[in-house]
């Protein structure tokens, strides 16, 4: 599966079409690509081969290791692009999408786009006398606990993330703790 692909060499999406005029989704792929940057007319040829419209690419940093030499002395690097293809309007009526599509507002560099139907839906599990407490927390302030969660995770990404996972979680614990005071005042 594609998302197995490492992408973390990407440095930059480059917008061919602004995300702004995007549909509800596009597809992502992977192709191998003549250099770290731009796109050279035979790859854009490649892809209007298939009647694809490219929407965008991924360049990468100058560390990213080429995949191959092409015939031309070349060197080709495995880069995702953002595409569609004639028919997926189709989709976008129904309300059905490929595998590999993804929607705008959740493609970065280095990261793959989450589908525009994925549901936001994650599960946790967390200390029992902390759900003990979140549970009382909750019941008395009458809200619910993913409003809880939900405001926790945003303190904590809004946050600058370093250190291990253990020292994050601990964080994430913490930021609990004040959200929790923060809703009994």
């Amino acid at each position: 599966m594609q998302m197995q692909r490492d992408i973390s060499n990407e440095i930059r999406v480059q917008w061919l079409v602004s995300p702004k005029e995007w549909p509800e989704w596009v597809r992502q792929g992977v192709a191998d690509l003549v250099g770290r940057k731009g796109l050279m007319p035979e790859d854009l040829a490649r892809f209007r081969a298939d009647d694809s419209l490219v929407y965008g690419y991924a360049e990468l940093s100058e560390s990213a290791i080429a995949q191959f030499t092409d015939d031309n002395g070349q060197e080709c690097f495995m880069r995702r692009y953002f595409y569609r293809r004639p028919g997926d309007s189709e989709g976008y009526k129904t309300g059905e999408c490929p595998i590999e599509a993804a929607a705008p507002g959740s493609i970065e560099p280095g990261v793959w786009g989450i589908s525009p139907y994925k549901k936001s839906q994650i599960t946790v599990r967390v200390p029992t006398s902390l759900l003990w407490r979140l549970n009382a927390h909750i019941q008395s302030h009458k809200i619910s606990q993913s409003e809880l969660v939900v405001k926790a995770i945003e303190s904590y990404l809004n946050r600058d993330r370093k250190g291990s996972l253990d020292e994050r979680v601990e964080e994430l614990e913490k930021v609990i703790q004040i959200v929790l005071k923060n809703l009994n005042s």
